[in-house]
């Protein structure tokens, strides 16, 4: 019986002192404010955020027994940082301090007077400045470059490459029952000749929730030649009030693996494969954070699975993807939906106006109609509220009927909701979204002319802030030619070119959109000064007309 109860004692110990049960870094809160491996510009998160509320002065504690090895105050990046290294080969880093306990406060207050500097950054040799755990550091404050108070907290191998600190005892601290939360679906062509539902271009996809654990895309995409899927999803975590990155995505068709990532381990030399892995081209356009659900050109990224593929390619007929999107806890969401290769028809049509007020809509490149969807929407360039088209007579809102196999006639539309969406199912297949105007009115052309981009593909954009209906022109001039060529509407109010390669695009000279309107011509004209910066080249470029300057310091990194 004693025997027995030496062993119990003896084991219960064993864990009370099992130096990899890390304690929680401070006294301030356990409410975290951002997860590892999230976005920020030009790199990922490498630790985790702790919310202060706001205040300076919060206890920070030696999360495990170690000593600390190095010391650095700065006015920039980390601020007053502490590094220590544990018994267990582990780094622990505690960044943006107010200020550190008194015996390393002293020594900081030394080194500064003895080098004449407030900048410091020291290291130590081991036993110099032991720790336990349990022992506080320093407090909690808002030095260096960042937007507020709180604790920026790292876990780093014996190497110093970050690891998520989630996987350590410390993510059993959390409570985490929350499944991710798949937000929507991009489909992305990955080539000149690819198309996604007939267009050349990203389309995002909203879902639909069959449960916590389960979404699916509703329709089946349309895809031709290469292609990739990026998704856009978010985790939550019990009684925190903040959305976080996510721990792991994985993507397969018919069942079988194409892509994995998981925010377990980096180092600091990934820091630039971050926009080769989330979709840069969505993000620039305030979409949000899509991750990527395909291997790209250049990339060489730790959290990315080596078994993981490129482009989803040479598919023929219908196939169902599945993506599993998991959080550090392991609650997991699945997504499901289907592609088919198929191209959509562009619909060759004419309108006029019915004596009652009505459309008519003569549809000319198809056999006969079987089906159509459609709604209605203002001209605006902003997000407005659409009406859905009823398929039967109703005295005042929108309706349309098939007339003949060829024909649809719209009614009820107005002056205000006078934008039709429409795409039809047809005997010969299905066509893609057209955007038609019922109106007979011309309105002033305005709107902003950008440049797009998809990686080593430009292109060059029209966002009208009225929707004309017309398709216009972009005309440029490269190496002395003048060049006209049709642009084409990626969705109600955006034109845009066909893609131009990096080599090709840096030799146009200038650039307008040209819209005929019955026997005149309206252009809308810019200028455009080109230059070409290679990322493996770090040096300092500089326009003529010194309104952009670019930059890259190979050395650079920092973190908030």
């Amino acid at each position: 019986m004693i025997k027995t109860v030496f062993y119990i004692t003896l084991f219960v110990n064993l864990i009370f002192l099992n130096p990899s049960e890390y304690i929680w870094p401070t006294d301030a809160s356990k409410t975290v404010t951002a997860f590892f491996g999230e976005m920020r510009p030009h790199r990922y998160h490498t630790g985790i955020d702790i919310r202060t509320y706001g205040q300076n002065g919060k206890k920070v504690y030696a999360i495990t027994d170690g000593y600390i090895y190095r010391i650095n105050v700065s006015y920039e990046k980390y601020g007053n940082v502490l590094y220590l290294k544990h018994n267990d080969g582990n780094i622990s880093v505690y960044a943006h301090l107010n200020n550190f306990n008194p015996e390393i406060q002293k020594i900081v207050e030394q080194l500064q007077f003895k080098n004449n500097t407030y900048l410091i950054d020291h290291m130590l040799e081991p036993g110099l400045l032991n720790v336990s755990k349990g022992d506080i550091i320093g407090y909690t404050g808002d030095t260096g470059g960042l937007s507020g108070p709180h604790l920026h907290f790292e876990i780093r191998d014996k190497i110093n490459r970050p690891i998520n600190p989630l996987n350590t005892s410390l993510g059993k601290i959390l409570i985490d029952t929350e499944n991710p939360n798949p937000l929507s679906i991009a489909f992305i062509p990955r080539t000149n000749n690819s198309t996604i539902d007939g267009f050349n271009f990203t389309q995002e996809y909203s879902l639909k929730k069959i449960s916590k654990e389960k979404f699916y895309l509703e329709d089946t995409i349309k895809v031709k030649n290469d292609f990739g899927i990026a998704l856009k999803v978010s985790d939550k975590v019990n009684l925190q009030p903040f959305s976080y990155g996510i721990y792991s995505i994985d993507l397969f068709v018919d069942d079988e693996y194409h892509y994995g990532i998981e925010f377990k381990k980096t180092s600091f030399g990934q820091r630039n494969q971050i926009y080769l892995e989330r979709n840069y081209n969505l993000f620039s356009k305030n979409k949000g954070e899509y991750y990527q659900l395909f291997k790209t050109d250049f990339q060489n990224n730790s959290f990315v699975n080596k078994k993981s593929d490129y482009s989803l390619k040479k598919y023929t007929d219908t196939h169902k993807f599945k993506i599993i999107a998991k959080d550090a806890n392991d609650n997991e969401t699945e997504i499901t939906g289907y592609f088919k290769n198929e191209d959509l028809i562009k619909l060759d049509y004419d309108k006029f106006k019915l004596e009652n007020g009505g459309w008519r809509i003569n549809c000319k490149n198809i056999e006969e109609i079987i089906d159509f969807e459609c709604t209605l929407s203002n001209q605006e360039a902003s997000p407005s509220n659409t009406i859905a088209c009823l398929k039967s007579y109703d005295k005042s809102t929108p309706y349309i009927e098939i007339i003949d196999k060829k024909s649809l006639a719209i009614y009820n539309s107005n002056k205000t909701y006078n934008t039709l969406t429409l795409t039809l199912k047809t005997l010969n297949g299905e066509t893609r979204k057209e955007y038609i105007l019922l109106d007979e009115n011309k309105n002033t052309i305005e709107g902003q002319l950008s440049i797009d981009h998809i990686y080593d593909r430009l292109y060059i954009t029209f966002t009208e802030e009225k929707f004309t209906g017309l398709i216009p022109n972009l005309v440029y001039r490269k190496n002395g030619l003048l060049y006209t060529e049709p642009m084409t509407r990626k969705d109600k109010n955006t034109l845009s070119s066909k893609s131009f390669n990096v080599n090709n695009f840096a030799m146009i000279e200038d650039i307008s959109i040209d819209y005929k309107i019955d026997d005149y011509t309206i252009s809308k004209k810019t200028d455009i000064e080109t230059m070409k910066v290679y990322p493996n080249i770090f040096s300092q470029k500089m326009f003529k007309n010194s309104r952009i300057s670019i930059t890259h310091n190979k050395k650079t990194f920092f973190d908030t």
